[in-house]
């Protein structure tokens, strides 16, 4: 129910515009004013700014609780329309022992590039197991592909892999592995993404980070590439490696495997209550 102190501000008036209310940080009231009328544009105008950053920072408050920070009790949140003086601010001394939650350049590409190929690898493990509960061969389902002009489910997990190893590299300013494509069977598809993963997983994290403004060029065809390190992550590798990815998970999904999203997003760092 809203909050009496913020429904005694909405009277009648000539003034006529649409308000959201914040009663409570998990309940958001909207007031239409063209049935409920506002007596004074300006004060209105003070209550959403009030209100907003009241939202605002109960927002980073959580936000700072997900990532393990302790809440301060403490006065430096904004007050809370119609409540006084809100008790709760950030302490942001970490209490638990996991990784800096900034999105740093390392932060968004090896643990992406690390649980995103360990939750293909367990896929792979799905489709093996259903191949063998239904006596078909397993090359049929590596040889499968959505359309015929689009690559088989083999050359979708060399190429998810390729694209984790190839952008890693780049990033840390090294040269990548070099992959035969001569995988045949899961096993073997699995084997060369195990050492991919082992590989994304030594790259300098620091230099990788030092990228992000670093000129990264690649090929691209019969062409070279040209791109910001912050830019190739974000609108390159990571999403040419989601492809590949999503589109192996797609295939097995049409052959029948069984598998979710669960099993799409694989083993991420969420604590469930």
């Amino acid at each position: 129910m809203a909050d009496e102190a913020v429904v005694t501000s909405i009277i009648a008036s000539p003034i006529r515009l649409p308000l959201w209310i914040a009663v409570d940080p998990t309940c958001l009231v909207a007031a239409d004013c063209a049935t409920q009328s506002c007596q004074d544009i300006n004060g209105a105008n003070d209550l959403a700014k009030d209100l907003g950053r009241f939202v605002n920072a109960r927002a980073r408050v959580d936000g700072a609780r997900s990532f393990g920070f302790r809440v301060a009790e403490s006065t430096a949140l904004p007050d809370r329309p119609g409540k006084g003086k809100n008790p709760a601010s950030l302490d942001l001394s970490d209490t638990s022992t996991k990784e800096d939650p900034v999105m740093s350049m390392s932060n968004a590409s090896i643990p992406v590039f690390e649980i995103g190929l360990n939750a293909l690898s367990a896929v792979l493990d799905k489709a093996e197991t259903y191949a063998a509960a239904r006596s078909i061969d397993p090359a049929t389902l590596l040889s499968a592909r959505l359309f015929p002009d689009m690559f088989a489910l083999t050359q979708q997990v060399q190429s998810a892999c390729d694209q984790a190893k190839n952008g890693g590299a780049r990033l840390a300013g090294i040269d990548p592995p070099r992959y035969e494509d001569n995988e045949k069977t899961i096993a073997e598809l699995k084997a060369r993404i195990a050492k991919t993963v082992t590989f994304v997983k030594t790259l300098d994290a620091k230099k990788i980070d030092e990228s992000a403004d670093r000129e990264i060029a690649f090929p691209l065809g019969p062409n070279m590439g040209h791109m910001r390190g912050a830019d190739y992550l974000n609108h390159f590798a990571v999403p040419n490696f989601y492809f590949h990815v999503t589109t192996a998970y797609d295939i097995l999904r049409h052959c029948g495997v069984e598998i979710g999203k669960r099993d799409f997003l694989g083993t991420i760092p969420m604590r469930v209550t």
